[in-house]
């Protein structure tokens, strides 16, 4: 392969990661993510990364604790506590509304009246108004 070719695909291949990486992040993301203990892990349009600051929200992310770990979201003044081992999946992150299923593990959640908070779970789901 010549070098003109090598560089090209170096360069698309460069422009796809920052188009898929959470750095790009969305103007309509409303909800934030922080880790607060351990590794934490995020998955955006199929490709997984490791969560190590806070980062805004989108649709269809997907939010993993491994042992040890948790995380924090913030909606609005509303927050959702991610324990350990627990594995979440937004499913709307809008202004006046956040959804979310819990795949796996434990959420705790701190609502306040201005955030509509729907989570789903073990076939229930549970709307904070």
């Amino acid at each position: 392969m010549n070098r003109t070719r090598f560089a090209a695909l170096w360069v698309a291949l460069a422009l796809l990661l920052s188009l898929l990486a959470p750095a790009a992040i969305a103007e309509d993301a409303v909800s934030l993510a922080r880790p607060d203990v351990g590794v934490n892990f995020i998955e955006r349009k199929g490709l997984g990364f490791s969560l190590d600051k806070e980062m805004k929200l989108r649709k269809k992310d997907v939010l993993e604790t491994r042992a040890g770990s948790e995380i924090s979201l913030s909606i609005g003044e509303s927050s959702i506590y991610m324990n350990e081992n627990s594995q979440l999946k937004v499913l709307t992150a809008e202004p006046d509304e956040f959804s979310a299923e819990l795949q796996r593990g434990e959420a705790f959640i701190i609502a306040d009246a201005a955030n509509s908070i729907r989570l789903k779970f073990a076939d229930k789901e549970v709307l904070l108004e």
